[in-house]
């Protein structure tokens, strides 16, 4: 399946299932918007809505001259995306949408070079 993350000139997030990609337009089947909300304690978490609620067939064609770029989504975006918006339930583990991470021999904690962590010693 060729899910794709899209986003537009317009500063428009997409998820959509490519059906057709020329070299100055692409054919995009049930797209949808991508973009953080509140959870239900009030925490950014994110969603997804039909790009085309109103639409009596769910496919568009963009052309190329806006897109900015298409990347390849997390697969838990996949995930949701497919189940919600395809109908297709993937058969995976539940959990947060995350990217993957290089975690710690010893933790479950992910490592991020751009974090020096530190001791009770360094506090002093």
């Amino acid at each position: 399946m060729n899910i794709v993350g899209i986003k537009l000139v317009s500063g428009e997030d997409l998820i959509a299932k490519i059906t057709e990609f020329t070299k100055d337009k692409t054919k995009l089947h049930n797209p949808a918007a991508i973009g953080m909300v509140p959870d239900g304690q009030g925490r950014p978490t994110t969603g997804m809505a039909d790009y085309l609620p109103f639409a009596a067939k769910k496919e568009i064609v963009v052309s190329d001259h806006h897109i900015l770029y298409m990347y390849t989504p997390l697969q838990g975006m996949v995930n949701a995306y497919s189940e919600r918006f395809l109908g297709i339930i993937p058969s995976v583990k539940p959990g947060l949408i995350m990217p993957e991470t290089t975690a710690a021999p010893s933790s479950r904690i992910p490592l991020n070079e751009n974090i020096i962590p530190f001791t009770k010693k360094d506090k002093q």
